[in-house]
């Protein structure tokens, strides 16, 4: 098993859009190669408009399988602004969380 945390990346949690799952300050392990989420799952997908890498949750997969996100706090900007996300723009599933 520890032969494969170098394959994940590590990301640290900035904005309150996670909360109370995940906070500020919090740090997510990141498998890359996961990149075909299911809803409920955790992911890091970019920001259509701005290529920002945001932390969200899958709410659903649309008819064509894009995600569909949201934030688990308020504000959030997620889905419910930008639609859902394009499969490419998926940057990996959150596999572990630690403060």
């Amino acid at each position: 098993m520890l032969w494969m945390l170098g394959r994940l990346r590590r990301y640290r949690i900035t904005g309150p859009s996670m909360a109370p799952t995940l906070n500020e300050g919090d740090t997510v392990l990141v498998s890359p190669f996961r990149v075909h989420p299911s809803p409920g799952d955790i992911v890091l997908v970019r920001h259509p408009a701005t290529d920002q890498v945001l932390c969200k949750r899958v709410k659903h997969l649309t008819d064509d399988g894009r995600p569909f996100v949201i934030g688990d706090g308020s504000p959030s900007t997620d889905s419910r602004d930008f639609g859902a996300i394009d499969p490419s723009g998926v940057v990996g599933i959150v596999v572990s969380t630690f403060p």
